[in-house]
């Protein structure tokens, strides 16, 4: 296959792609590294593949193989770190940015929310604690925890929506 009938498939390839890294990471800036990766790959054997032969499936299963290698190696940071590193931190130079903006965002519509909600909503997912843990720490009644959560975790979801 040349180069310019690879060029001509490209786009359609480079969709088929974005698409398994959608579904495999479910964002779309990881997604977008795998499909890059994966043109890059086939684009580097294009004059040894057969220009009958349909690359879609070959498009799918690069993509596949590119998805399970970025996680196995994210695993493998993570594991030698022993922190959580978010998914595209080692192959993104902005990681660091991204981190301290999502931080930000975070911490400002935490902030938004009433005081006892941020109280409760930080209680249950920086400290991780348990919705019992909180009753028995705040002597509040069980159901109004759950209600309390429940209402800040909509305000959250609200606010975060584009």
């Amino acid at each position: 296959m040349s180069i310019q009938e690879f060029e001509t498939l490209a786009p359609d390839l480079r969709k088929q792609m974005l698409r398994v890294g959608l579904d495999f990471f479910g964002n779309r800036q990881d997604a977008e590294d795998v499909a890059q990766e994966g043109l890059l790959r086939l684009w580097t054997y294009c004059e040894h593949l057969d220009a009958g032969y349909s690359l879609g499936p070959l498009a799918v299963k690069v993509a596949k193989n590119i998805c399970i290698d970025m996680h196995k190696h994210w695993k493998a940071e993570e594991a030698a770190t022993g922190e959580d590193t978010p998914a595209w931190h080692s192959y993104n130079a902005d990681a660091h940015l991204l981190t301290t903006e999502t931080i930000l965002r975070i911490e400002r519509a935490l902030r938004s929310l009433k005081p006892h909600e941020e109280r409760l909503v930080r209680k249950r997912h920086l400290e991780d604690k348990s919705t019992d843990e909180i009753v028995e720490e705040t002597g509040l009644p069980k159901a109004s925890v759950k209600s309390i959560l429940s209402a800040a975790r909509a305000k959250l979801k609200k606010r975060f929506r584009p």
